[in-house]
C-alpha cells in the first residue's frame, strides 16, 4: 500500500478504509510501502553484508587484497596466538646481530684473520679447495714436474693418425679367418639372416642349366635403340645429331599477320586500327566502380533522403483495390469499451430479466458504474456490508430515509424540520 502498510495492526488508523476488519500477519516496525521498495538506494545507504556462514565461500572474501589467502574449510579455525602477533619468539636485541656487525663480519686485524684460518682448518673444504689456490687431491708430485719436464708420455701423433689403434680394435687385419670355407656363415645366415655388408642374397640355382651367368646377366627389356635427353632436344634443338637447320623464306604477308595477331608483352594488342592519339597512362576496359559505393561506415550510420525516410505508402490502410475502406473522419469502427450508446434495458430484454436498475448476471458490458483503481485501493468505509459510494450519492424519499434512520437507532425527534430544510438546501422537490 502506497505511504505504508497496515500489516498486522489492530486499528489502521488514517487511511484504513475498512477498520471493523483486523488485517492478518505480523505487525513489523519496518517501513515496507512501494516507495521504500523502489528506491532502495534512498533508503538503505550501506549494502547489505553476507551472513558470516555464505561469506567464507565467496571469491570477494577468500581473495581480498593483503589478506592471506584461507581455504573455506579451515576459514573458523581459532589461532593459538592472538590477532595481529606474529607467530615465533620475540627475541631481544643485541649488539653483536645488528646490520653493521653482520655486514662486517670478516676480521680486520691479522691476529684475527690467523685465528679464523685456524678455525677453518677443520672443514675438508678449506683442505681440500684452500682460497686463491688449487684443489689439493694428496698427489705427490716429483719436484721441477710440468716446469722443465712435460706432462704425460711421448707420442707419435703422425703414425697414429694415419693408422689409428681404434680402427685397428674394431676392424683387424692381420687376424687369421676363423672360417676359411664360410661354413659358419652360411649356418649364421640360414638361422639369423647374418648377411655381411653389401653380400647379394643367394638362393643356390643351379645357374648352368639355364646358361645364365648371374654375375653378367642383365634381366628384362633392353631398349634397342635408346634416344635420350629429348627435353633438352626439344628446348635446344641444336644438341640433336638428327637436326638440320634449314631456313626457309616466307612471305611478308604472313610476317604481317603475325604482328596483327600476335600480343607483344606489356602492349595492347594491335588491331590495325591506326593511331587513335592514346596516351601512354591510358587505361583499357570498364571501371569496376562506376559509381560511389556506400561503405561500413555510411552503412552503419546511415545517409537516406528525406524521401526515403517517409512512411511507406501502404502504412495503416490498404492499396489494393476492392480492399479500401474510405469512411468519413468523424466515423469510428468497433464498439467502445464503455458502452454509453445502449441502456441496460437492451440487456435486460435479451437476459429476460425485468429489473430496470441492477445489471443482469449474463451482461458482460461496461456502462461507467465499474469500480476504478482508486475505489479498489481506498474502499468506502461500508464496502465490506455491500454499501457502495453511489449509494451516498442517491436521493432518499422521505419515508425511505426515515425507514433508513430508525433502522439504525437514530432518534427521530424534529425529522420533519430537518428534512425540509435539507430539501430546501438541496432544490430537492420530491417528498
Amino acid at each position: 500500500m502506497i505511504g505504508g502498510s497496515n500489516l498486522g495492526r489492530k486499528n489502521g488508523g488514517l487511511g484504513d478504509t475498512a477498520p471493523a476488519i483486523i488485517p492478518a500477519g505480523k505487525t513489523t516496525k519496518l517501513d515496507e510501502g512501494a516507495k521504500v521498495c523502489l528506491q532502495q538506494d534512498l533508503n538503505f545507504l550501506d549494502r547489505p553484508e553476507t551472513p558470516s556462514e555464505i561469506k567464507k565461500y565467496r571469491k570477494s572474501t577468500v581473495h581480498e587484497p593483503g589478506v592471506i589467502v584461507k581455504h573455506h574449510g579451515t576459514a573458523d579455525d581459532t589461532l593459538p596466538c592472538q590477532v595481529n602477533v606474529p607467530f615465533g619468539i620475540q627475541t631481544a636485541p643485541k649488539v653483536e646481530d645488528a646490520l653493521e656487525n653482520v655486514m662486517r663480519n670478516y676480521p680486520s686485524s691479522e691476529l684475527m684473520q690467523w685465528r679464523l684460518e685456524r678455525q677453518e682448518d677443520v672443514y675438508a673444504s678449506s683442505k681440500k679447495e684452500p682460497l686463491g689456490k688449487s684443489a689439493l687431491r694428496g698427489h705427490q708430485i716429483p719436484e721441477q714436474l710440468g716446469q722443465h719436464q712435460p706432462f704425460g708420455h711421448f707420442i707419435d701423433a703422425k703414425t697414429l693418425d694415419a693408422e689409428p689403434p681404434s680402427k685397428t680394435l674394431l676392424h683387424p687385419v692381420d687376424v687369421a679367418e676363423e672360417d676359411p670355407n664360410g661354413e659358419h656363415h652360411e649356418k649364421y645366415v640360414r638361422t639369423h639372416g647374418d648377411y655381411a655388408p653389401g653380400e647379394q642374397r643367394r638362393r643356390n640355382y643351379e645357374w648352368e642349366k639355364t646358361g645364365i651367368d648371374p654375375a653378367t646377366h642383365q634381366f628384362g627389356v633392353v631398349e634397342r635403340n635408346p634416344y635420350r635427353d629429348g627435353v633438352a632436344k626439344v628446348l635446344n634443338p641444336t644438341k640433336d645429331e638428327d637436326y638440320q637447320n634449314i631456313s626457309h623464306i616466307v612471305p611478308k604477308r604472313l610476317e604481317h599477320f603475325k604482328l596483327t595477331d600476335g600480343e607483344e608483352l606489356g602492349k595492347p594488342k594491335h588491331l590495325g586500327h591506326g593511331d587513335r592519339g592514346l596516351d601512354s597512362e591510358h587505361t583499357f576496359g570498364v571501371p569496376s566502380r562506376r559509381f560511389e559505393e556506400w561503405g561500413a561506415r555510411r552503412l552503419m550510420q546511415g545517409d537516406y533522403p528525406e524521401d526515403a525516410q517517409q512512411p511507406d505508402a501502404d502504412l495503416g490502410k490498404s492499396i489494393r483495390k476492392g480492399f479500401r475502406n474510405t469512411p468519413a473522419d468523424e466515423k469510428t469502427f468497433g464498439v467502445p469499451t464503455i458502452r454509453t450508446d445502449v441502456s441496460k434495458r437492451a440487456s435486460h430484454v435479451a437476459c429476460k430479466d425485468t429489473t430496470d436498475n441492477v445489471k443482469g448476471l449474463c451482461d458482460g458490458n461496461d456502462y461507467g458504474e465499474e469500480p476504478d483503481a482508486g475505489t479498489l485501493l481506498y474502499p468506502s468505509a461500508a464496502a465490506h456490508r455491500g454499501v457502495v459510494e453511489h449509494h451516498y450519492l442517491e436521493p432518499y424519499t422521505k419515508e425511505k430515509l426515515r425507514e433508513f434512520l430508525t433502522n439504525a437507532g437514530v432518534d427521530l425527534k424534529n425529522f420533519d424540520l430537518y428534512f425540509q430544510h435539507a430539501a430546501d438546501v438541496d432544490k430537492f422537490g420530491g417528498g
